[in-house]
């Protein structure tokens, strides 16, 4: 993308990405799935509008690795587990590395009533322009935060789906709770800074 626009606010920006995934069957262990994969993604940026104090140009990597089982048992019993490995790295400078997993299961109570419970993690690296984008028009500023966390939380969730038929009408009730937390939630917050736009 290449973005031209007038005040030092241009930005150029190549991404890379690419994956590779497989999905096998595993026969000697009937029901059972397994799905893996390898993620790399490159981010090149050019932009005065993204200076991070020292240059215009930003890079971003992020390589990943993850592989996930489902099996199903005694024909009312679905199961999953999965684990994802993820590795940042901006400007050679920052780097961090983070596991997140997931599980879920769903039981089949009788011929239309299921329950199921899930549980999960999210993770988030900050964007080029999260941590380096200063700006200002119309006398709003926006400041750069070089210090910015990555984004995490987690969700867990229960929940019964009941099927019905009455006469011709097919339906079903589902009733569902649900939690899920932040930490570090990336956002722009508005509110009252120091006068100085250059960020200080």
């Amino acid at each position: 993308t290449n973005n031209i626009n007038g005040n030092n606010q241009s930005n150029e920006t190549n991404k890379w990405y690419s994956e590779y995934q497989f999905i096998k069957q595993l026969s000697r262990l009937e029901g059972l799935n397994i799905t893996g994969g390898l993620v790399m993604s490159q981010t090149f940026s050019h932009a005065k509008l993204y200076s991070n104090g020292y240059s215009p140009d930003n890079h971003l990597q992020n390589f990943a690795v993850y592989s996930q089982l489902d099996k199903k048992m005694w024909r009312v019993l679905n199961a999953t587990v999965g684990v994802r490995g993820e590795y940042f790295k901006m400007n050679n400078e920052e780097y961090v590395a983070k596991p997140i997993v997931r599980a879920g299961l769903n039981l089949k109570l009788a011929k239309a009533t299921f329950l199921r419970y899930s549980y999960g993690q999210g993770y988030r690296f900050p964007t080029i322009t999260e941590k380096f984008i200063s700006s200002s028009t119309g006398g709003i500023a926006i400041y750069p935060n070089k210090n910015i966390q990555p984004e995490s939380s987690w969700n867990t969730e229960v929940g019964i789906k009941q099927g019905y038929k009455i006469n011709k009408f097919i339906g079903y009730l589902d009733l569902a709770a649900f939690w899920q937390e932040y930490i570090n939630t990336i956002e722009f917050i508005y509110a009252f800074w120091n006068k100085d736009t250059s960020g200080n």
